[in-house]
């Protein structure tokens, strides 16, 4: 697919990429004789493709070029368009930056945040090593009914639809919806199991449920970690959550 095409085609005003639009047409200035240089047509051949070169624009580097900077917005674009999200960046691809604050800024500033420094200083081996096994992940499309969708969008800190919600993030909601749904004062129901999901789910198992995915409303360093070993099972973890919400509402 070319990219440059695609983009122009598809950013309208309510495209978070439309910020980037009038600077990718108008190209960059000759330096010499001040002309304008159009920017080249840039090609992906498949999602895979696109991922990778996101990884190779994202290398550190003293400096980036302008036309690195091109490219990275129009990959950025279609990995947006296609639904995927960055698990360790989970609202970057919709809330877009240039390429030199991800690449530099919000790369070593997530690195800080994992106690990954050195007295402020992140090595570039540390950040090619987070670029290089950065995670990419397709949005979901999981069934939700209308009802619990409009309750995660209330309960959501940005208003976010469920279906765009990365994995980490839809875990999080989903244990506050739960937490909403179900605790009074400080203690938690206890639920009619038999008629509300024929003897299938228990109590318990709705216990050991919530208390598994608590560390995904948590940015504590065991939290995080406990997050990192529960997302190879999270689109298993999502549906379950979901499964325990669909018959629930402020009354059980």
């Amino acid at each position: 697919m070319e990219l440059l095409e695609y983009f122009l085609s598809e950013v309208d005003k309510n495209n978070p990429y439309y910020q980037f639009k009038e600077w990718i047409e108008n190209g960059q200035v000759n330096d010499f004789d001040n002309s304008v240089i159009h920017y080249e047509k840039f090609y992906v051949s498949s999602n895979k493709d696109a991922i990778n070169k996101f990884r190779s624009l994202t290398q550190p580097g003293s400096t980036y070029t302008s036309a690195d900077s091109y490219r990275f917005i129009l990959i950025c674009h279609y990995l947006y368009k296609h639904k995927y999200v960055i698990e360790e960046f989970s609202e970057f691809l919709e809330n877009p930056t240039g390429l030199s604050e991800f690449a530099y800024g919000l790369v070593r500033s997530y690195l800080i945040s994992l106690g990954e420094d050195e007295n402020g200083t992140v090595t570039w081996q540390k950040r090619r090593d987070l670029i290089n096994t950065l995670h990419f992940t397709v949005i979901e499309n999981f069934y939700v009914q209308q009802d619990i969708a409009q309750l995660f969008q209330v309960i959501s800190t940005r208003s976010a639809e469920f279906q765009m919600m990365s994995s980490e993030e839809k875990l999080k909601e989903i244990a506050n919806l739960l937490e909403y749904l179900l605790k009074e004062g400080k203690k938690f129901k206890t639920l009619d199991v038999k008629n509300i999901y024929y003897d299938f789910i228990s109590n318990e198992q709705i216990i050991g449920y919530r208390k598994l995915i608590q560390c995904f409303r948590h940015s504590s360093i065991e939290s995080l970690a406990e997050r990192t070993v529960l997302m190879h099972n999270s689109e298993f973890l999502i549906s379950y959550g979901l499964a325990i919400l669909a018959p629930l509402n402020k009354d059980n």
